[in-house]
């Protein structure tokens, strides 16, 4: 049985692939919540040399935890420009959530964290799951993914709608 760990303090945005609106509606939301301090996680499975601006904060075989320093075009940066406190990014082998979890879990705790993840949903259990999805996405990835989401987010042109209760219960945590 796959352990789940509580994450009462986060609010997860996953989504159907690439363009579908996931940054731009977690950047959405820390505009709102800007009178919070916001921290942000930016969840990859793919692995390359860290970027200008990202620090490394942990590495073995199965991660790199990284925090950003910069406001710049990569998605942690454009958290940062949003409103983000802190942003942090960690490129994952996937299938490996749980073994991450309790590492990077201690930068994270008793903060609000606005988290941009394919697949940490399988492990961890967020106060608000939202899911992204593109017009073009294939329906069998979307009834998937909604077992696990709250409120399923149909895109528009990358754009999005916020419904402010998505705040309102992830503030309430």
């Amino acid at each position: 049985m796959k352990q789940i760990f509580e994450a009462p303090y986060m609010l997860m945005i996953t989504g159907s692939g690439r363009g579908c609106g996931k940054t731009w509606l977690g950047c959405e939301i820390i505009r709102l919540a800007a009178d919070r301090n916001i921290v942000s996680l930016k969840v990859s499975p793919h692995f390359h040399s860290l970027t200008d601006g990202l620090t490394e904060l942990f590495a073995d075989e199965l991660m790199v935890f990284a925090i950003e320093n910069h406001h710049n075009e990569k998605d942690t940066g454009r958290y940062l420009a949003a409103g983000a406190q802190t942003s942090y990014y960690l490129q994952l082998k996937a299938g490996h959530e749980a073994e991450a979890w309790p590492i990077i879990e201690p930068w994270l705790k008793n903060k609000l964290v606005l988290c941009e993840s394919g697949g940490l949903h399988t492990v961890v259990k967020p106060a608000v799951l939202l899911y992204v999805e593109a017009e073009d996405a294939p329906i069998s990835k979307s009834q998937a993914i909604q077992q696990f989401s709250h409120i399923a987010v149909a895109g528009n042109n990358g754009r999005p709608k916020v419904n402010h209760a998505w705040i309102t219960k992830w503030m309430l945590h």
